[in-house]
């Protein structure tokens, strides 16, 4: 097999992507209410925060792993052909970034180191999406040609 499986597409990436991102998003008012202790008008009841939780939690592992299946080829071949080399390394950046801050959100003992680490998350989160998609619709430069 030469290349990916038609399903594992762009289409596939943006929508894992999209759904981190609104799940993420679901969780800031709990984040900010939770870990810096402000006070938010609406949050998620805990019931579904949970599952919320739980859902964006196995988007990213399907992130991680979809990383990994781009470094096979995708990464490799534009690297070397010099393609979208700038927004793809701030991608994979932030990407090890959230996974590491995710895990620290759950694994750091001090409160406060949490509190940052949760804060740092959501940062590099809001950061990501509008990343991916200036990298997915980003022409080749000049010296790409």
């Amino acid at each position: 097999m030469k290349g990916y499986p038609r399903w594992f597409s762009a289409r596939l990436i943006t929508s894992v992507c999209t759904i981190a991102f609104l799940s993420g998003a679901l969780l800031l008012p709990t984040t900010f209410e939770m870990r810096l202790e402000w006070e938010v008008p609406w949050r998620l009841a805990n019931d579904h925060r949970t599952w919320v939780v739980a859902f964006h939690v196995l988007c990213g592992y399907v992130l991680v792993s979809v990383l990994g299946a781009l470094w096979s080829i995708h990464m490799r071949v534009g690297w070397r052909r010099k393609q979208k080399q700038t927004s793809g390394a701030l991608l994979v950046f932030i990407s090890a970034f959230l996974a590491v801050t995710g895990i620290g959100i759950y694994y750091l003992a001090n409160e406060k180191a949490q509190a940052f680490d949760s804060l740092l998350h959501a940062v590099a989160g809001v950061i990501l999406l509008p990343l991916y998609v200036r990298h997915l619709y980003q022409k080749k430069s000049v010296r790409e040609r």
